[in-house]
């Protein structure tokens, strides 16, 4: 058993390691470590607000931007904006929003590492394993070093699910209501979340048994999300007469298409394109770069869910009686909220646009994370080996998308 001081070693050399790579990242993409982000939408928003404004005052024609009445608007969730309303006062246009995004899924491993250890019991090594191949073995890894609208968004909602998972499955009330709000915050930054909603309300509902309460004690714990819930709906509604509406909509893209945003003809159109398969090209490996690829190349820790996946459902996880019986629950309980929120993805107009690998599934990473850990995990050569593939995979597609190689 390792001592603590051991671990603190392991995961300072870890963190050392993840350094050096970013490092090599930031520097052959000619970026600077405290460069802001010329797609960074949320400084711009969040310096509006300061001015007392919730619209941009101003059009920006590189960015997504809805158009609404006689006013310009920031056309994504606005919980990112917060953190930039923080720091605008001392950066103002030029928040190191690049740095900020990258320091995202730093602290998204850290949690994850801690949750292996704390949660699942795990040593030190499979901890540090299995935390490195949720966050840099796959598609977070090509958008982190990015501080753009699209993967600030995404990466802050990832950070945001994966503390609020650590948090529900404490021991301590007061981490259950904060695990609620931050997955209102994830909320705020991908809407998707959402609909993982019924997890929460299913280990919600264990840890108040555990204590002898019942469902009427649960609601207490909902007040969080549901004020910040209302905030969101409420500036919604200031912006766009709609508490539904964060503005995607009202882009020249959607409004210009006969389908809009959402329906149901696109889930036919796009389900192909996640099992598009690489190609070489005059002798390079290339890739379809809109829209995405196969999905479990670009992200291959899916092939480890479904290997663990098939343990869970089939009682190969926990022997802890009742436990065993939750824990396969919530197995399908995930599955059924990811396969939702796949064919949602699918059913949208696009499935990311110019990107490397698909990152709209990085969404359900924290997720498919969680189940992977109901299983009786360990470290296996098949598994190390994804990882290498996953982790060179998104260093080489983060240079070829970006310096220019994918022609």
């Amino acid at each position: 058993m390792k001592t603590d001081g051991a671990k603190s070693k392991n995961l300072i050399l870890a963190l050392f390691l993840i350094f050096i790579v970013y490092f090599f990242l930031y520097t052959t993409l000619k970026q600077g470590i405290f460069s802001a982000n010329p797609y960074d939408s949320y400084s711009l928003q969040a310096i509006s607000w300061w001015k007392g404004r919730a619209d941009l005052g101003q059009d920006y024609s590189w960015l997504e931007l809805a158009y609404y009445g006689d006013k310009i608007y920031l056309s994504f969730p606005p919980f990112p904006s917060v953190v930039m309303f923080l720091l605008v006062p001392f950066f103002g246009e030029g928040v190191p929003s690049n740095l900020l995004v990258t320091l995202y899924a730093v602290a998204s491993f850290i949690i994850l590492y801690f949750f292996c250890i704390r949660r699942r019991g795990l040593s030190d090594t499979k901890a540090l394993f299995w935390a490195g191949f949720a966050v840099f073995a796959g598609n977070l890894l090509s958008i982190s070093p990015f501080g753009g609208v699209w993967y600030h968004a995404q990466t802050l909602s990832f950070f945001m699910c994966v503390l609020s998972l650590y948090l529900i499955t404490s021991e301590k009330p007061i981490n259950w209501y904060l695990a609620l709000v931050f997955w209102a915050f994830a909320i705020g930054c991908r809407p998707f979340q959402i609909l993982y909603f019924p997890l929460y309300v299913f280990i919600l509902y264990k840890n108040l048994k555990k204590r002898g309460q019942g469902l009427l004690q649960m609601l207490k714990y909902l007040i969080g999300p549901i004020i910040v819930g209302a905030l969101y709906a409420l500036y919604n509604y200031i912006r766009f007469d709609s508490i539904f509406e964060f503005g995607h909509n009202y882009l020249p893209e959607f409004t210009q298409s006969k389908l809009g945003q959402f329906h149901y003809r696109y889930i036919l159109e796009n389900l192909p394109k996640l099992f598009r398969l690489p190609y070489f090209e005059d002798g390079m490996l290339t890739f379809p770069k809109f829209n995405g690829f196969l999905f479990f190349v670009a992200n291959p820790i899916f092939i480890c869910y479904f290997i663990y996946l098939v343990k869970t459902l089939r009682g190969k996880g926990p022997k802890l009686g009742d436990q065993a019986k939750d824990t396969r629950v919530k197995a399908i309980i995930i599955l059924s909220c990811a396969l939702l929120h796949i064919v949602w993805f699918l059913s949208h107009k696009t499935l990311g646009g110019w990107q490397f690998g698909t990152r709209y599934l990085v969404d359900l990473i924290p997720y498919i994370f969680f189940s992977i850990t109901l299983a009786d995990i360990d470290v296996k050569r098949y598994e190390i080996g994804l990882f290498a593939f996953g982790l060179v995979l998104n260093i080489y597609g983060t240079l070829w998308l970006n310096l220019g190689w994918a022609g």
